[in-house]
C-alpha cells in the first residue's frame, strides 16, 4: 500500500517522491513498523521521530542528530535542543507559532554549534488564514489555533539572512559521505 501510494504521489508531483515525513503526530517509537517497507518503496528518509516526549508524542532519548534506521533510511529528527529545563522542541508547527522567534533562532544557532541540521517542519494550513477548523475538543483547538496569525512573519523572520535546503539534498550530502 505505502508503494502505491508513494506512485501515486509521484504522479501527482511529476517528480521522485524521497522521504517519509512525519505524520500528524510523531511516531510513539523507532523503527514503526510502516518504517521497515518503506525503504523498499524506494524512499531514502524519514522524519517522523521526535526526540522529545509530550503528551501527544515523541520519544525521549532518541537521538538528536541524522541516523540510519534499520530499514536503511535516514532518520532526520526534527528540531529538539538543550535548555537550562531539560530538551525542548524548536521545530516549527506549534513551537514557531507560540514560542517567541528569539527562541528559534536561538535553537538554530545551537544545532549550527553542534554540527547537526535544523530540520523544521511546517503545515501548510498554518499559512492559510481561512482554511477550515476542524471540530476539535478544546486542548486540541487550541493548540492548533494558537499563534496562526503570526506563522508567516516568523519563519519569514527565522529564515532571513539563512540558508536552507531540502531534506531530500541534505540526504544526498550525507550519502555522499559515506562514500
Amino acid at each position: 500500500m505505502l508503494k502505491r501510494e508513494k506512485d501515486r504521489l509521484e504522479q501527482l508531483a511529476g517528480r521522485a517522491v524521497v522521504g517519509l515525513p512525519g505524520a500528524h503526530v510523531f511516531s510513539h517509537a523507532r523503527g514503526r513498523g510502516s518504517l521497515f517497507g518503506a525503504g523498499g518503496a524506494g524512499f531514502r528518509y524519514d522524519s517522523s521521530i521526535m526526540p522529545y516526549r509530550s503528551y501527544l508524542y515523541g520519544e525521549a532519548g532518541a537521538p538528536r542528530a541524522p541516523y540510519r534506521l534499520p530499514a536503511g533510511l535516514w532518520e532526520l529528527p526534527p528540531l529538539v535542543v538543550t535548555t537550562p529545563w531539560g530538551p525542548f522542541p524548536a521545530a516549527g508547527g506549534f513551537y514557531l507559532r507560540v514560542l517567541p522567534l528569539f527562541y528559534s533562532r536561538w535553537a538554530l544557532r545551537q544545532a549550527r554549534r553542534q554540527g547537526r541540521p535544523a530540520v523544521l517542519y511546517l503545515h501548510p494550513w498554518e499559512f492559510d488564514p481561512d482554511h477550515p477548523r476542524p471540530r476539535l475538543p478544546l486542548k486540541q483547538r487550541l493548540i492548533h489555533n494558537a499563534g496562526l496569525s503570526g506563522a508567516r512573519r516568523k519563519l519569514d523572520g527565522l529564515l532571513a539572512g539563512r540558508r536552507a535546503a531540502t531534506l531530500g539534498a541534505y540526504v544526498e550530502c550525507l550519502e555522499e559521505g559515506e562514500r
